[in-house]
């Protein structure tokens, strides 16, 4: 699946469940971070957009962007003007968050994601966002990466089987420590799935 028919598709979906549970669904083109005026321009549109659309349809309006560029002023603008920011296009604790906030990880915490989201949590509550900033608890990058040598040395010493989801599942889950979703892209095609953490709300 490209990145292009994965973006198409998760618009679509969100559309229908905004149809589906009467919410209003807006659709904001920014800049191209990679058109003239780069990645700065498309940002400082954020930054300047997020108080104009909260200002037009109140503060309970949701923002989702799928450019990585654009999540620390994201964040930064819905934490000052008061939405609501369910996650990043790729949720993880380190993505946006602690540039948003002002947080420094000291090189000891780096990778402790129970830190980090502690610290993440504090700072939003100070600026009296709790309850509307979420993510996923960790990057999935590492909860698979983690899961998957787990689950390949299971197999090596025959305690799994090649295929076996439900111990994926097990390991993501335990490494993720929320439930996780995990769902073959095409019923009948290929070995690719998506893998979705449950999400924590700060």
């Amino acid at each position: 699946m490209s990145s292009w028919e994965g973006s198409v598709q998760r618009r679509r979906i969100f559309e229908e469940q905004c149809i589906a549970q009467g919410i209003q669904f807006v659709f904001v083109t920014a800049p191209d971070p990679l058109a003239e005026g780069s990645l700065p321009a498309a940002q400082q549109f954020i930054l300047e957009d997020v108080p104009r659309q909260i200002a037009k349809y109140g503060k309970g309006t949701t923002f989702f962007s799928t450019n990585c560029g654009m999540q620390e002023p994201l964040i930064k603008s819905i934490l000052q003007s008061g939405g609501i920011f369910v996650e990043q296009c790729c949720p993880s604790p380190t993505h946006g968050y602690p540039g948003a906030l002002g947080i420094s990880i000291p090189p000891e915490k780096a990778g402790d994601m129970t830190y980090i989201n502690e610290q993440i949590k504090l700072e939003i509550a100070k600026q009296g966002g709790t309850g509307r900033f979420a993510t996923w608890p960790a990057p999935v990058s590492i909860i698979s990466t983690l899961a998957a040598v787990d689950y390949l040395v299971a197999v090596a010493e025959g305690k799994a089987t090649l295929g076996d989801l439900n111990t994926i599942l097990s390991l993501l889950e335990y490494y993720a420590g929320v439930p996780v979703t995990l769902e073959k892209y095409k019923a009948d095609v290929g070995t690719m799935y998506f893998i979705v953490l449950g999400s924590i709300v700060f």
